[in-house]
């Protein structure tokens, strides 16, 4: 069995991902990643109120260099690196919180273009830790078992935003 990688440098290689990574919705991916492998944190962090407005800073510094709504959206270099320098060490700031920040203004966002992504992988089998739409109706074609809640979870499941939810044990 294969030891996790240090946070840091779990953080720096999801950085290195989102400055490479042009599709909003692969970008998400990799946020809510971070937010399901660091779920301790976020749960304990993500409701100090000097986190959440730190965050919500980084997060509206990022908001005018995203591209405008559309169906088909692709972040450029500059969209990028405003990413994934959103994601830079701060030692008041977990990374993770950011990360929590960042993807529900991705999903708010660019929840319409999830959809055509979805459609481009089609048909979508998804595996443990691939994003599955909650919005779409023929949910239940996509995966015949019934979404089951981690062990982990508490009111609200952290690898989640309102349109995207990684796919859990059950997809393999």
């Amino acid at each position: 069995m294969t030891r996790p990688l240090p946070l840091p440098q779990r953080v720096e290689s999801v950085r290195t991902a989102i400055a490479a990574e042009t599709e909003p919705l692969v970008t998400l991916t990799h946020l809510l990643q971070l937010c399901r492998d660091e779920h301790l944190v976020l749960q304990e962090r993500m409701h100090y109120p000097a986190c959440r407005v730190r965050a919500a800073q980084i997060v509206a510094g990022v908001m005018p260099l995203l591209p405008a709504q559309a169906s088909t959206v692709v972040f450029g270099p500059q969209a990028r690196g405003a990413l994934a320098a959103a994601l830079a060490p701060d030692p008041g700031l977990p990374a993770v919180v950011v990360a929590r920040s960042l993807a529900e203004l991705l999903d708010e966002h660019y929840f319409r273009s999830f959809r055509e992504s979805f459609r481009r992988r089609s048909p979508y089998q998804p595996g443990v830790g691939d994003p599955i739409p909650l919005d779409s109706p023929d949910l239940r074609q996509v995966t015949e078992l019934p979404p089951t809640s981690p062990p982990w979870r508490l009111a609200s499941r952290l690898d989640e935003t309102r349109h995207i939810r990684l796919a859990g044990e059950w997809a393999m």
